[in-house]
């Protein structure tokens, strides 16, 4: 009896150990991506895209082309590429400590009240009337930023306490005032926070 049982463990513990070794390929998959972008944005004000990402066991997480838009605050931003160092394997250990956080080329606008945000910049300019027809990279969005796809209010998101290195490269902010005048407040951004 103990015989027969044994190759029925062995093949379930290496069907366990082969699946185990594809959680990073699974989680890099568009279709894991937007499953788990759905649940971000329906928790947030505003929309979080992200163009790509990919993630292993000890090569770190990479995140391409991430951009954020809240039009209710009339804030937008678009990075380049988001880096952490630490693998999935570092991370499951201790997640409240990723290490070095590479936020590479950020772009800000703010937009002061009386001004929406600009077609073309980090965020499309959507009124009620043409959210429907508008498709950017974040698809079709609700014009209220506090609700999600079905209409109903987003729940609120928290971040988990982390100890973090954060190093920004390359950013820029720009604000736009009331009279349609665009500013450069920064540009070149180098910022060290620990």
């Amino acid at each position: 009896m103990k015989k027969r049982f044994f190759p029925y463990l062995l093949i379930g513990l290496s069907a366990l150990l082969v699946f185990i070794g594809f959680v990073p390929t699974i989680l890099s998959t568009k279709m894991a991506k937007d499953q788990m972008l759905k649940e971000i944005n329906n928790r947030i004000p505003g929309r979080l895209a992200i163009d790509q990402w990919s993630f292993g066991w000890l090569d770190g997480i990479q995140c391409e082309k991430v951009a954020y838009k809240n039009n209710g605050a009339n804030i937008s931003i678009r990075i380049d590429r988001i880096a952490v160092p630490k693998g999935l394997l570092a991370l499951a250990f201790n997640y409240q400590a990723p290490g070095l956080i590479e936020i590479i080329r950020p772009q800000g606008i703010i937009a002061l009240p009386g001004k929406v945000l600009p077609p073309g910049e980090p965020g499309e300019n959507e009124s009620p009337s043409s959210s429907e027809s508008e498709v950017s990279i974040f698809g079709n969005t609700p014009s209220n930023d506090s609700e999600n796809r079905s209409g109903e209010k987003a729940r609120r998101f928290v971040l988990p306490p982390i100890a973090a290195e954060i190093k920004i490269s390359g950013g820029s902010m720009k604000i736009i005032y009331p009279n349609k005048k665009e500013e450069v407040i920064a540009k070149g951004l180098m910022l060290n926070f620990n």
